[in-house]
């Protein structure tokens, strides 16, 4: 009978586990970037509003409001969150916000419930437009991939500088 002794098996398990944890940090690193790069091109691919000056020479008569036209209301109610538990990102507009009760309706629903863009979104330029979430998120997958590559780069360097 031949016995053979492996001996190390503790030091790869704590190789092993060390390298679990390095990997979900850069995980969770990247898809902190990932989604302030999201919400950042989110709010620059979303309509806005029209200002008081764009919105007065388009009035029939000159009635004075007391209601005070804030333009961006959407563009302010974009955010992002990120779970380092469960390694998800997200873009949205939270419901509570100030553009909770029409977001859908403008990201969604061009063609169906509003067909034109008005004065400010012409300002904005042809890049403000419906589906502004899900365009940030599919204009940027190369520089999302970047980002994971990048930290999973951080993390290996870590692991291999390490005794």
């Amino acid at each position: 009978m031949i016995t053979i002794t492996v001996t190390g098996g503790e030091a790869v398990q704590k190789l092993i586990e060390k390298t679990k944890i390095e990997a979900r940090a850069a995980a969770a690193a990247a898809l902190v970037d990932c989604a302030m790069l999201a919400q950042t091109e989110a709010k620059k691919n979303a309509p806005r509003s029209p200002t008081q000056e764009q919105i007065t020479p388009t009035l029939k008569r000159k009635k004075k409001s007391t209601r005070k036209v804030t333009p961006g209301g959407l563009q302010r109610s974009i955010s992002s969150s990120v779970d380092k538990e469960k390694l998800e990102a997200s873009v949205h507009v939270a419901a509570n916000s100030e553009a909770g009760q029409y977001a859908q309706k403008i990201h969604d629903e061009k063609g169906k419930k509003w067909f034109k863009r008005g004065i400010g979104t012409e300002k904005k330029g042809a890049r403000a437009d419906e589906k502004f979430i899900e365009r940030a998120v599919n204009d940027n997958r190369a520089k999302f991939q970047r980002y994971f590559d990048r930290e999973a780069a951080k993390a290996a360097k870590k692991l291999n500088s390490q005794p």
